[in-house]
């Protein structure tokens, strides 16, 4: 029955401690104002006296006594003893909108979110996932209460991090950013630990929004505390990896000490080095893997194969790893248009000519040098010192496969990507047409038996 949780402790004697001193208090003060076996019952002064033996508990470490501190609680709200560790799914019946219930007025709905945030520090303690997302998605639920600004803070912050470990970074962002208001809204200084929270969780979920152009936000930005965590966001948003990589070695505005930040930094390294990687490998078909660990400050190659794997497996990279070799083959992209006498397909300032298409690549002069026959269609076009060599080959007269090389050297080390392949092989398409109608057009004066002999 009552008074279960004060009388699992008993009296220390003379012991000086002052947690076992404080909890003697508690004890004594619980016995005195208990509703029903009390000398002086008072529900009110009980109801809070133990949320905060509870609180002392949790302090203490103490479990299981803790465990017998909720359930009180619990049943004095009216929920139903099946559902008092906070784990049945069915057992906050006093959190329904309803208003004919008393269970529902403001004081018991509080009392529910007091009692979850108990429940919410012991689960999340105890890393058990399961009873502590229960518990979490029961109080947000819970219509009615007026909780001091405070205890829905602690609510929604235990909630961000429950997010973050589940790795559900987007809804971990959103619940941090109303835990840091609440603690604002409090006067809480923890304000600042979950604003940190916050700009964690929108770099691992790869946010374009910068969490510091949010209104509630904004003041904090030059705060001394905050000042690294804007500079790494910065870093963040403009690829700068060696600037990031910096801020979190020099540990500066002691991001590094905060242990749930440490427990992610390797998930910040990894979302930023798969960002800067993704655009370094962006314009090429072929690139070396070593190239790529230099770009990505230095970082080992089992690494970048690693962070390789990672995308072909999420299907975000369609290619090959040439691990002997240490090459990253990256298929070609298909798009374009197909060519035709009179299409444009520009690339930059100038390029390559025929009949009336014109495909530019590069802002420096080029060369072209077509044929046709049962050997196929070749081109080499060169702009700048960089070569783009294109090969195709059809029986039928046709267009062949098509392999594109982009580099230094004229054997194309380098891959440029789709787009501009597809922009080739229209050239020529467009040239060849241009071609034949030249050929059939200069012919047609000599007569139809010249043409055929040059066809």
């Amino acid at each position: 029955g009552g008074g279960t949780a004060a009388a699992a402790t008993s009296g220390a004697g003379g012991n000086t401690d002052p947690q076992v001193w404080a909890r003697n208090v508690y004890d004594a003060t619980l016995r005195v104002f208990h509703p029903k076996t009390g000398s002086s019952p008072n529900e009110r002064l009980w109801f809070k006296t133990n949320l905060k033996y509870g609180q002392l508990l949790y302090e203490m470490n103490e479990t299981a006594k803790l465990q017998l501190v909720i359930k009180d609680l619990l049943r004095s709200s009216g929920e139903k003893q099946g559902g008092a560790d906070g784990a049945g799914g069915g057992s906050a019946e006093g959190e329904s909108a309803g208003g004919s219930n008393s269970n529902n007025s403001s004081g018991a709905s509080t009392h529910l979110m007091e009692i979850s945030a108990l429940q919410i520090q012991l689960y999340s303690r105890q890393k058990d996932t399961k009873k502590l997302r229960e518990v979490f998605q029961r109080a947000m639920r819970v219509q009615g209460g007026i909780p001091h600004p405070r205890t829905l803070a602690l609510i929604q912050e235990l909630g961000g991090k429950m997010h973050m470990t589940n790795r559900e970074f987007d809804s971990a962002s959103k619940t941090f950013f109303q835990a840091f208001k609440s603690y604002d809204e409090a006067g809480d200084p923890a304000r600042l630990r979950c604003l940190k929270y916050l700009v964690m969780a929108s770099m691992l979920h790869a946010s374009k929004i910068n969490p510091f152009d949010s209104q509630e936000a904004r003041p904090y930005k030059d705060d001394p505390e905050i000042v690294a965590m804007t500079n790494l966001v910065a870093a963040f948003h403009n690829n700068e990896i060696k600037d990031f990589e910096g801020i979190l070695q020099r540990n500066e505005g002691k991001i590094m000490d905060d242990e749930f930040v440490r427990e992610h930094v390797s998930d910040l390294l990894r979302t930023i080095r798969t960002q800067v990687l993704r655009k370094v490998i962006g314009p090429y078909t072929r690139i070396s893997v070593s190239a790529i660990a230099r770009e990505l400050n230095y970082i080992p190659v089992s690494d970048v194969e690693s962070l390789l794997v990672s995308l072909i497996l999420d299907g975000k990279l369609d290619g090959r790893i040439d691990q002997v070799g240490g090459v990253l083959y990256k298929r070609a992209e298909k798009g374009g248009s197909s060519g035709a006498a009179g299409d444009d397909n520009n690339d930059g300032g100038g390029g390559t000519t025929g009949g009336g298409g014109s495909s530019g690549q590069g802002g420096g002069t080029s060369s072209t040098t077509a044929s046709r026959g049962g050997s196929g269609v070749s081109t080499t076009t060169s702009s700048g010192g960089t070569s783009v060599a294109i090969s195709g080959k059809d029986g039928s007269g046709g267009k062949g496969a098509v392999e594109v090389g982009f580099g230094e050297d004229a054997d194309g080390a380098w891959g440029y990507s789709g787009s501009v392949e597809a922009r080739n092989c229209a050239a020529i398409e467009s040239l060849t047409v241009a071609l034949e109608n030249l050929t059939a057009s200069v012919t047609s004066a000599g007569g139809r038996s010249t043409y055929h002999q040059i066809m």
